[in-house]
């Protein structure tokens, strides 16, 4: 019954397929992508078939007691039975395993390694991007570039570029990666109907299934559209994750970075900041994340959000998370900015004005994790003494080979592409993150995971740039200096 077409969808969701041998004829229509499966007895033809197929991990229920296992369970009753003469009774059969089964336990084995693939949606992020594409490059700005971007953002998708070259530091299992494009800008995305975006993007999922994916991940905007990659997972023949467990994780990463360089913070004997900490775009799902986490390792932790109800919610629900630090909501950044050591930005602001970056503390740290940046290239060059980086991006293990440009510097890839990455490399197959209700347990777990496969952060890296050390130390002299006027 698994095989027939109503259970079809449900597949990809398992991670252990058992299955007799009589079956393996339908095993080829499925792609397997490091399934474990368990099957009654393991012949050569049998074992060339779950190679196909894609499976990992392969368990022959039959034991290792003969030279030649593949014999199956009939001819072995068979030899049996011309042992102990006609007819064979259940005890002489049961006699005669118990005499042969010295060590009678399941076989298991490993196919040779087969690269598992992942699929990942991107989007240009500004017009500038958008008309980088051959067909419509030099319109940028002309009159025609309002109405072509709106066209534009009305196409459907296509495949872009493969990603090769990603090795696990782990187990060395080599993965693949297939991007795939809508030519829509995040103004775009934001104005069209949810139930349109949701249809193209299904498409795309379509697409990569059938190329042989196992997963699919949703970059920038695509996942910020209607309800956050929940209908269109509904839909999708292959698991799909917004990647924002990896993305909140990297944030944190690069503040930790950032905070650790500038060292302008005490701390106390628990190892908790004596200062105050910010999230700006709090009760959306990297910055919830964010603000918990900072709750538990700051004093002082401001909440911004536009809506004044949902910064109330949020506050109570980071209390009784975190009932020693002190939690504060507001829908003003301005108000408590001068005051903070650390800011974090996670809005969907589309360039609209989120905070007055001349009220800033000097020697504050910066992340902005929107994208497009809420904070401008003249913001960041206004204050030099206060360090902006553009966190979210990081490296994958290995020697990666993109087709095509990401419009990122060097080997660095947005922390969502790299989350649909790693959970290839670990073939856990599952929508990982959905909603806007991220799970704080999930990121502490992609955490671990991309320690224990090797993705770490990138160079860290500014508006225009890598942001070196020797960048940081006049920036902290520039703060010393300016605390001190």
């Amino acid at each position: 019954y698994f095989f027939r077409v109503p259970l079809m969808r449900e597949f990809h969701r398992c991670d252990v397929l058992v299955i007799n041998r009589s079956q393996l004829d339908y095993v080829k229509l499925w792609p397997l992508e490091g399934k474990t499966v368990i099957v009654d007895y393991l012949d050569p033809a049998a074992h060339e078939k779950l190679l196909a197929a894609g499976a990992g991990r392969v368990i022959s229920c039959f034991p290792q007691f003969a030279p030649h296992p593949e014999i199956g369970y009939s001819a072995l009753e068979g030899v049996f039975a011309i042992r102990q003469g006609f007819p064979l009774e259940d005890e002489a059969l049961l006699h005669e395993v118990r005499n042969l089964l010295v060590q009678a336990e399941p076989h298991p084995g490993r196919l040779p390694p087969r690269k598992r693939k992942f699929a990942f949606v991107i989007h240009p992020l500004t017009r500038k991007q958008l008309f980088q594409v051959k067909m419509i490059k030099g319109l940028e700005n002309t009159a025609a570039a309002r109405g072509v971007e709106k066209v534009m953002g009305q196409l459907p998708g296509f495949f872009y570029a493969k990603m090769k070259g990603i090795v696990s530091e782990f187990d060395g299992q080599e993965i693949e990666g297939e991007l795939y494009a809508l030519p829509a800008t995040p103004r775009q995305l934001l104005r069209s109907n949810p139930d349109d975006v949701y249809r193209r993007i299904g498409q795309l999922c379509e697409l990569a299934h059938k190329r042989g994916t196992a997963i699919i991940g949703l970059g920038a905007y695509t996942k910020i559209v209607g309800d956050a990659g929940v209908t269109i997972e509904k839909h999708s023949p292959i698991p799909v994750t917004t990647g924002n467990s990896l993305s909140a994780a990297a944030t944190l990463w690069a503040a930790s970075f950032g905070l650790e360089h500038m060292d302008l913070v005490p701390r106390d004997e628990k190892g908790r900041y004596k200062g105050t900490a910010m999230v700006i775009g709090a009760t959306g799902s990297i910055g919830k994340v964010c603000a918990r986490h900072l709750a538990h390792h700051w004093e002082r932790v401001v909440l911004v959000a536009p809506r004044p109800y949902k910064v109330l919610d949020l506050v109570e629900e980071m209390k009784g998370h975190c009932p020693d630090a002190e939690i504060i909501g507001t829908t003003n950044a301005d108000k408590y900015s001068p005051e903070c050591d650390l800011i974090i930005t996670s809005t969907s602001a589309q360039g609209e004005k989120i905070m007055e970056i001349g009220l800033v503390k000097p020697g504050a740290v910066i992340c902005d994790v929107s994208r497009p940046f809420d904070l401008t290239l003249d913001d960041a060059a206004s204050r030099p003494d206060v360090l902006v980086i553009a966190s979210g991006e990081v490296e994958l293990p290995g020697k990666l080979k993109v087709g095509k440009t990401l419009n990122l510097e060097g080997d660095a890839v947005y922390a969502c592409l790299a989350e649909t990455a790693l959970l290839a490399m670990e073939g856990r197959f599952e929508s990982f993150s959905l909603s806007r209700d991220l799970d704080y347990d999930k990121v502490i777990e992609i955490d671990r995971l991309s320690r224990k496969h090797g993705i770490r952060l990138s160079a860290v890296m500014g508006h225009t740039g890598e942001i070196t050390l020797q960048e940081i130390e006049l920036c902290r002299a520039l703060a010393l200096k300016k605390r001190q006027s």
